[in-house]
């Protein structure tokens, strides 16, 4: 590796389980004696203070970086956002996905990210028009350094819709929907099967991103969280990972 930390992000449709594994996760390799940041648990909900937290975050990044935050702006303007307001929203997270992924790329440390880049470009995607996600992709990845893993938390649709249902409080977009708008799942899966062809397709190009699917239909999150725990612990001590891992189950 040339950087001192080694960045992990967890992606999936919302309901998947992702904040639950990385949690998981960040207490195995705490355990093991490494150095670890689970970001998503430094915001836990959607309460006023938190939105403000984030709200902080992202004014910051524009400051810090006004030409990246200028291209963004742009890019999810033409992502075809239903209103202004919905523009607005995308680029607010957008923003703030951005500084965390920025503050958090310095020190010796893993850094674990339930809510990253990809998972933004997800959000955007669903909530913009038709294919507006290939161009996302295009305009927005290349902005920010890769992340050294990328963990595919695989679930069924109709397990993540369950899940979404028993929860107590509406996190993501997709939960947000409105009531009159029947096809919002149908398009969270579709632009979510997209975005997981272009991660799974970065794996086979030279210098890609190493790529772990993780099947979290059932109750497996311990095993899951074990096989990943010593995975990045690979990662981590520079050694290729242990044959036979394309694919954790």
């Amino acid at each position: 590796m040339t950087r001192g930390h080694l960045l992990v992000e967890f992606v999936g449709l919302p309901g998947a389980g992702k904040t639950t594994l990385a949690s998981a996760v960040a207490r195995r390799l705490a355990r093991r004696g490494l150095a670890v940041k689970n970001v998503g648990s430094l915001y836990p909900d959607t309460s006023w203070k938190v939105r403000a937290r984030k709200m902080a975050r992202g004014l910051r990044e524009t400051l810090l970086r006004p030409q990246s935050a200028y291209r963004s702006g742009l890019a999810v303007l033409a992502s075809g956002q239903r209103s202004l307001v919905d523009a607005a929203k995308a680029l607010h997270n957008w923003l703030f996905i951005s500084s965390v992924v920025e503050e958090n790329g310095s020190g010796a440390h893993v850094v674990l990210l339930d809510e990253g880049v990809f998972q933004a470009l997800w959000s955007i995607g669903y909530s913009g028009r038709d294919g507006a996600l290939a161009a996302l992709l295009y305009d927005l990845y290349p902005l920010f350094p890769r992340p050294d893993l990328v963990v595919i938390v695989d679930v069924g649709p109709a397990i993540a819709a369950a899940r979404l249902a028993a929860r107590p409080f509406g996190g993501s977009r997709l939960e947000r929907a409105p009531a009159d708008d029947p096809h919002a799942f149908v398009r969270a899966v579709q632009v979510w099967q997209e975005l997981r062809r272009f991660i799974e397709g970065l794996s086979t190009e030279p210098q890609g991103v190493d790529v772990a699917t993780v099947d979290n239909n059932g109750e497996g999150v311990d095993a899951n969280a074990d096989a990943l725990a010593t995975r990045i612990e690979h990662l981590w001590a520079g050694r290729r990972p242990i044959d036979g891992w394309a694919r954790v189950s």
